[in-house]
Parts: C-alpha cells; sequence; structure tokens
C-alpha cells in the first residue's frame, strides 16, 4: 500500500519525503500526506492550511520565504505538475549549519516533497512551464509576518540552474542578510553571562549622550559622539548597549530629567505608593529604598504617610528636589558594596524600588547582587523596566540610547536574579513607556508562591521568539523605515508651507532626531514643560528648547509630539492654547495622528 519514506538531509530538521505510488491499470494513488509518518520522525502536527500555487514561465523564482515569530512554522511543499528546483535556507543563528542550504529536484514523477521545519527560508525556481505546487502547513498565513531573503543574496551564493526570468518587485527588494543578523566579532561581551555578542539589533550611528543638553555657552564646542549599537546574547538573551561612556559622565551633576514633570507617572508613582502599601502591610515600622530615586517623585508619599525611607539618587540636580520635599536622599551610585553597607547597619529594606533603573546599569550583576544583600528577609523587590518584546514588536527604537544599557525580558531578568540568590515571584504589564513589566522578586527561599503570570508572561515572551535570533532580524530595516517616512514628512510639510514645532524634548526624541539627521531647517524648536532643560539646546540636532507658552505665541500648524508614549496627555495640555485645527502626530512606531 501507499505511503511515505522520510530521510534526514545534512540541514538539522530538514527532510525529503518520498511518496511510495500504487499503480494500476486505472493510474497511480501516492499519499501525500500522512501524520502517523510525520509524527514519527519528530514533526506531530497537521496542517491547518493548505496552498496551492500555479506558476506560468520556466525560470521564474519564488522567494525565499518565511514567518517571522511568533508565527514561524513547518511546511510540507510537493511539486504535483511540472519540475522544480526547490531550496531550504537554515536561518537558525545557533545552528550548526546556519546559513547553509540545500536543493532537491521536485516533480511528479520523482514523487518527492521537502519538509522543511521552522527557522528556515523557502523558495523555489520552475523548470518546466505551468507548475503546481502544493504547500501544507502547520500555521495560517500572517501577512504582516512575512519576509524573506534575497534569492541572490550573497550571503547564500545558489547556483540557480537557469537564468531567472520573472522574479517580483517584492523578492529582489528583501534585505542582505549582512544588514539584518550580524555576525560580529568576539570583542564584545554581555554584560550578564560574558558571551561574546556577534548578533547586531541595531546601530543607530554615532550619537552623543541623549541626556547632554547644550547650552549658549556650549553650542558651538565639538560633542562627544559614541556609536549606539545595540546587540542581543544568544546564551541568556539580554539585549545590550556597547559600553562607551562611564555613568558619571550620562547620569552627571546637572542632570535634566525630572520626573516629578509627567502628570502621568507621578499619578502612576501615587497609585503604586497606595497598592504596595496596602498589598505589604507596610509601616511606620517598615524601611522603604529606592533606588534612582530622581526628584521624590515616589517616596514623597511615602513621607506623607510617615513610613521611613531612603532614596538612592547619584544625580545632584534631581536628589536637591528630592530633599527639598522631605525625602531623604543618599547621592551615590548603588552597588552590591552600598547594599552590603547599609545592611551592616541593620537597614535592610522591606521594600526595595527600581523604577526604569535596572536598565541603566553597565554592571547589572553588582547592581543585583545589592539588591540581594539589602533586601530583609521576607522583603520585596519590584522593578520597572520597559518590556523587550513591546519594544521589539512594535519597533520601538527610540528608547535605545546610552543610558539605556539593558533591554529586558521577564526570562533574562528571572536568570539575572536566580545567578544572586533572588526569585520573580510575580509580574505585572504596564503601558507606561510604551509598554512596561513591573517584576516582583523576593530571596530564593521565601514562602510565597510564584504566581500563574510568570509563566503566561514567560509564555508570551516564547511566543514572540525572543529568545530565538529570528525574532530580532529585519529590526534594523523597520527602524530604517520610520527614519524615512519622518524625514519625507517633514519635508512635506514644509513643502506645503506648514510650520512644525515638536514637543517633548524627551531622551527618546533625541535618538530619533539624531539618526534621522533632523535639524532646525526641518523642526525650528521643541518645547518641554521642564524648567531645567528650557532655554538650552537639544544634544546633536541643536535644536533650541522653549517653554510651552512659545507655542501659544507661534501657533505652528503642526505639533511633532516627540515624547510619544505621553501623546495623549500632552496633547490635552495644549489643545486649550493652540488653534482648533493644529495637527498633532507621533513618529514612533508609525507616522500618526494623535
Amino acid at each position: 500500500m501507499s505511503g511515505l519514506a522520510i530521510a534526514s538531509l545534512p540541514l538539522g530538521g530538514l527532510c525529503l519525503v518520498e511518496r511510495r505510488r500504487h499503480a494500476d491499470d486505472r493510474g497511480e494513488f501516492a499519499r501525500l500526506w500522512s501524520a502517523d509518518a510525520l509524527s514519527a520522525h519528530g514533526f506531530p502536527f497537521g496542517p491547518v492550511q493548505v496552498n496551492h500555487s500555479i506558476t506560468r514561465n520556466r525560470g521564474t523564482i519564488r522567494g525565499l520565504h518565511y514567518q517571522a515569530p511568533p508565527h514561524t512554522e513547518t511546511r510540507l511543499v510537493s511539486c504535483t505538475r511540472g519540475e522544480i528546483y526547490d531550496v531550504a535556507v537554515d536561518l537558525r543563528p545557533d545552528s550548526p549549519t546556519f546559513l547553509q542550504w540545500h536543493a532537491e529536484r521536485l516533480s511528479p514523477e520523482n514523487g518527492r516533497a521537502l519538509l522543511i521545519p521552522e527557522g528556515f527560508a523557502h523558495g523555489f525556481q520552475t523548470l518546466t512551464d505551468d507548475c503546481e505546487i502544493v504547500y501544507c502547513h502547520s500555521r495560517p498565513y500572517v501577512a504582516e509576518a512575512e519576509t524573506g531573503v534575497a534569492f541572490d543574496d550573497p550571503a547564500l551564493s545558489i547556483p540557480w540552474p537557469l537564468p531567472p526570468t520573472v522574479v517580483s518587485d517584492r523578492d529582489r527588494g528583501h534585505a542582505p542578510l549582512a544588514a539584518r543578523t550580524q555576525r560580529l566579532p568576539a570583542a564584545v561581551r554581555c554584560r550578564h553571562c560574558e558571551a561574546a555578542l556577534r548578533l547586531q539589533l541595531v546601530d543607530l550611528g554615532r550619537q552623543p549622550s541623549s541626556n547632554a543638553y547644550l547650552s549658549a555657552a556650549t553650542l558651538d564646542a565639538p560633542e562627544t559622539t559614541h556609536p549606539l549599537r545595540a546587540y542581543v546574547c544568544e546564551r541568556c538573551w539580554l539585549v545590550q548597549t556597547e559600553d562607551f561612556a562611564a555613568p558619571t559622565d550620562l547620569f552627571a551633576h546637572d542632570y535634566a530629567y525630572f520626573s516629578s514633570t509627567s502628570f502621568t507617572w507621578s499619578k502612576h508613582a501615587a497609585a503604586y505608593t497606595a497598592m504596595i502599601v496596602d498589598r505589604l502591610g507596610l509601616s511606620r515600622d517598615s524601611f522603604v529604598v529606592e533606588l534612582a530615586s530622581n526628584d521624590g517623585y515616589l517616596l514623597r508619599h511615602f513621607v506623607a504617610l510617615g513610613i521611613p525611607c531612603l532614596g538612592i539618587e547619584p544625580t545632584a540636580s534631581t536628589a536637591a528636589a528630592a530633599e527639598a520635599v522631605g525625602v531623604p536622599t543618599r547621592r551615590e551610585f548603588f552597588t552590591e558594596r552600598l547594599g552590603a553597607e547599609l545592611a551592616a547597619q541593620g537597614r535592610r529594606a522591606d521594600l526595595v524600588i527600581g523604577n526604569n533603573v535596572f536598565a541603566h546599569v553597565p554592571d547589572i550583576n553588582d547592581f543585583t547582587r545589592g539588591l540581594a544583600a539589602l533586601l530583609a528577609p521576607g522583603g520585596t523587590i519590584t522593578l520597572e523596566f520597559p518590556s523587550l518584546r513591546i519594544l521589539v514588536e512594535k519597533t520601538l527604537f527610540d528608547t535605545i540610547y546610552h543610558e539605556h544599557y539593558s533591554y529586558l525580558s521577564l526570562a533574562a531578568t528571572e536568570r539575572i536574579f536566580r545567578s544572586v540568590g533572588l526569585r520573580v515571584f510575580d509580574v505585572e504589564e504596564y503601558a507606561t513607556h510604551g509598554g512596561s513589566l513591573r517584576v516582583y522578586g523576593c530571596h530564593a527561599d521565601d514562602p510565597r508562591p510564584t504566581t500563574a503570570r510568570v509563566a503566561t508572561m514567560l509564555g508570551a515572551e516564547q511566543a514572540a521568539g525572543l529568545q530565538s535570533p529570528v525574532a530580532y532580524a529585519g529590526f534594523q530595516q523597520r527602524v530604517g523605515a520610520i527614519r524615512d517616512e519622518l524625514v519625507a514628512f517633514l519635508e512635506g510639510e514644509r513643502a506645503a508651507g506648514r510650520r512644525v514645532a515638536a514637543y517633548g524634548a524627551a531622551a527618546k526624541g533625541n535618538t530619533l532626531l539624531n539618526f534621522a539627521g533632523i535639524t532646525p531647517d526641518l523642526l525650528p524648536y521643541v518645547c518641554d514643560a521642564a524648567p531645567s532643560k528650557q532655554g538650552l539646546f537639544l544634544p546633536g540636532s541643536r535644536i533650541p528648547i522653549h517653554a510651552p507658552e512659545h507655542l501659544a505665541a507661534d501657533r505652528p500648524d503642526t505639533v511633532l509630539i516627540l515624547a510619544w508614549n505621553l501623546a495623549g496627555e500632552i496633547k490635552q495640555q495644549l489643545a486649550p492654547r493652540l488653534p482648533t485645527n493644529t495637527r498633532y502626530v507621533v513618529a514612533v512606531p508609525r507616522m500618526a495622528d494623535v
């Protein structure tokens, strides 16, 4: 009786399937699919979608195509009329056959099919006219997940049997593999596990520190710039920048970011205080420490409740503001040494808070050991940081800057915690900063159970492919498209005689403007509510910063909101001051009206 013979090919997981044909005087019968045979060979899936294509002309190339995570798929490809040269390319960077390819000639006469696992790109060339191909897929087609590799990519050098006669514009336009999954020298090492970093997520060119605002006196002086590149560790999956500047240079005495400036963030801090005091039963007998406590935006609520607290803040400008509202503040960077020193003084904390600081430390291992030293038995750590999953999915590249040393997933955070005897026992997701995680940590031997939310979030990250290099492919190209869209928009507004101003002199805005090469000729000024920034100039672009009142006097036609995570709040604040026909737009994750 007819069946399928399955043989492994040199590229791991790739298989050749041969149909055993049964013939009689009526013709032939062959099985195209057998769930039992495939399952026995390690492919336990049924086709959720079966596609059929007809290609008219000999020499036509289709591909090389694949679906990006979380929509990666296994495919069984058969040729039911004509003959094709069928190619599969291994795109799994952790595979020993990464960027190797294998080809088979498929036809109804030889009865062969190619079984292509997840992590491979697929394409073919027709060797005859009028070829028919049947594809069985383990997952449905998702248009926004479809991507590809150029059929003539020099990294592959596939010797197609015939000169290409027909290739679609889309298939000709795929970016080179070298630009998407760059393999780098091993000189850069992971700040957590010390593995060599060879997978580059994005290169944003040379940029100054995003918070190094210029004064009129320094406007004409040379600026210090460093390469701004992010890498993916393929061992622990921590995404990180390459270090060029010391923290003391990035977080200087005149640091200009004051957390209390944002109404949304201040409201978030007040809500957190009420929640955590109730959840942990904090009282006047408790002790709370916040790391990178900034201007006291959060701890002032604990002061008001009479709960003893201490802020750790290295920047003199914000520490002075915190002290002015009654928040005890120690002016230095938090380290393992400081955590151990406070513990030795009998000041171990019942609650350690770190909002948007875990990503800001170059020595993340030392910092986490400090958390373990400072935390009292039975105590709780809460850390908030932007979600790597959201950053990658939405292409929030402007949140990458030198002050952000790390870009964190829950999986990477769990691993870092485990390395020092800590445990993540709960996690929550918030909309702050475009999408953030709040993780709850404790000592590893703490009796509190781990909530189901942890497994759910880890599952979401796994489904998004964050522990696979394929998830990061194409990020550089998407970033370039956002840049090009912004430049085209600003040039179009200028050509139409519409005046554009920006709002929000935020670090993310500096990454965007400097990567796009925007200068005052396209964007004359930016307004910001922080007095610490007014009268200064943006680093790199040298765009002047004015108070919000300048907008009401100038009445621009369009306001580009650089702090897109606060776009709703900002529009609500500006609308009463500006004409009703004023247009409000954001550039990230794409050009859009607010």
